[in-house]
């Protein structure tokens, strides 16, 4: 394994932390609205499991405030 490995990875969850900490996300379709019923995968194809006959989006908006902490 390489050395910087562990680093890397390290790296990619702090990445990916910030981001949920700094955005709002929310499932939307083609429109900009919140689908009604949300999207069923289809578990037929166990690869990607996306949805049949479906187009929906991930929105996101920067949160104002930052996330109240515990403690």
């Amino acid at each position: 394994m390489c050395l910087g490995t562990r680093m890397a990875k390290l790296e990619m969850k702090l990445v990916v932390a910030m981001l949920l900490l700094s955005f709002d996300f929310s499932i939307v379709d083609c429109a900009g609205r919140l689908p009604n019923p949300l999207p069923r995968p289809d578990w037929n194809n166990f690869l990607t499991a996306r949805p049949r006959d479906t187009a929906f989006f991930l929105q996101h908006r920067r949160r104002l405030e930052p996330p109240a902490t515990q403690g």
